[in-house]
């Protein structure tokens, strides 16, 4: 890039001018914050021409006017940019009436300074935590997950955030959107037998919603699928009161990880009691397991009057 005009014109008065420091090429160079063959270049011109201006271009000339420039860096920096490539903005420049390549597109962003940058991106998992994933599931290996259905849930969005932008270098891009998005959020369980049914719903999660609406609605309704024998079906669950899960909801620090058990395809069991839901027909659980479940139940939820009875069909949380 060309040296600016007044940098030019300091460069002659630090060595020419009789009232200048008269400094040698060097610490010019180093003050201008340039290099020697600049100095060198614009103090032989002074004695040459006595202009610093640019000279009249004799090469080919841009393609684009300052004006074209600026329509395609304004995609950028109002904010109109969703990720698109440069083959996209040539579509979108083409209808105010400017004709030119992707390539060029590219070279006027690079000019402007802005790079085709990734997102800033955070390991999901720690080592840490990839070592206490490994540590529960080799202790589970064993473990009949044909008696445990899991829950997950998930946000479909209608305008999605795209993963690339044109950013300049230290800029944060800021994708401006509607403040009540267009969503709506999907729940579904499965176990050994397969999935479950799906629960759609607009509300935010709380204890009172995910036990009247979700639990009510969609778990119970499917463990009676999936766990109990087609004649027997009818009349399991019916009493039971769901809104007695509530208060051991709350104790949960979070509800997020309350409800979500299962991430990236991988279950996690927290310290807190997970959201499962155990199902066994009575003589599989010998009395042993009836007291390990007891006193999981009162160590992660000690104010809750949830307890594990033996029935002839039992369902804990």
């Amino acid at each position: 890039m060309s040296l600016e005009l007044y940098k030019r014109y300091e460069i002659v008065f630090l060595r020419k001018n009789k009232y200048g420091a008269k400094f040698g090429i060097n610490r010019i160079a180093k003050l201008v914050n340039c290099n020697r063959s600049t100095v060198v270049r614009w103090l032989k011109r002074w004695e040459e021409t006595k202009d610093l201006s640019d000279r009249e271009r004799k090469g080919r000339p841009r393609k684009t006017t300052t004006t074209d420039d600026e329509i395609v860096i304004g995609l950028i920096r109002q904010g109109v940019d969703e990720g698109l490539t440069s083959e996209k903005m040539q579509e979108q420049v083409q209808t105010e009436g400017i004709n030119v390549n992707p390539r060029t597109i590219r070279r006027r962003l690079r000019e402007a300074g802005f790079r085709y940058l990734k997102p800033l991106s955070k390991p999901l998992l720690s080592e840490h935590h990839q070592k206490k994933r490994l540590t529960w599931a080799r202790s589970l290996m064993n473990y009949d997950w044909n008696q445990v259905m899991a829950t997950d849930e998930s946000v479909f969005r209608l305008y999605d955030i795209k993963g690339f932008y044109w950013q300049r270098p230290g800029e944060r891009k800021i994708c401006r959107k509607v403040k009540n998005t267009i969503k709506i959020n999907a729940w579904c369980c499965l176990s050994a037998v397969g999935f479950g049914r799906i629960v759609c719903f607009k509300n935010n999660f709380n204890s009172t919603f995910l036990c009247n609406n979700i639990y009510h609605d969609g778990l119970l309704p499917a463990a009676r699928e999936h766990f109990v024998r087609p004649d027997m079906r009818q009349g399991y669950f019916h009493n039971i009161d769901v809104s007695q899960w509530i208060e051991s909801l709350k104790t949960s620090e979070s509800i997020a990880q309350f409800v979500n058990v299962f991430q990236n395809d991988l279950c996690q069991l927290s310290e807190k009691l997970q959201q499962f839901v155990f199902l066994d027909i009575h003589g599989r659980i010998d009395l042993e397991k009836v007291k390990l479940y007891r006193s999981m139940v009162k160590k992660c939820f000690p104010h809750s009057k949830v307890d594990v009875k033996v029935s002839r069909f039992r369902l804990w949380i």
